[in-house]
């Protein structure tokens, strides 16, 4: 699997507390290797965004992708 991330994904990230970094890296090395895992509940979106799927870093913080 190949992540490539958006500049406005590389952006936010620096902003984040480095807490919040490590989490998300924990969290993309886990999708990397399983990404139906069910800790990153991996779902679809709806609406606008409907060709697009999420997953949860925690409870207020998710990445989307393709």
């Amino acid at each position: 699997m190949q992540i490539i991330f958006h500049k406005r994904f590389k952006k936010q990230f620096l902003k984040f507390p480095k807490r919040l970094q490590l989490k998300i890296e924990k969290t993309l090395i886990l999708f990397e290797k399983n990404p139906q895992h069910i800790s990153l509940k991996n779902h679809v979106l709806s609406g606008k965004m409907k060709d697009t799927r999420a997953i949860s870093v925690n409870g207020d913080i998710r990445i989307i992708f393709q």
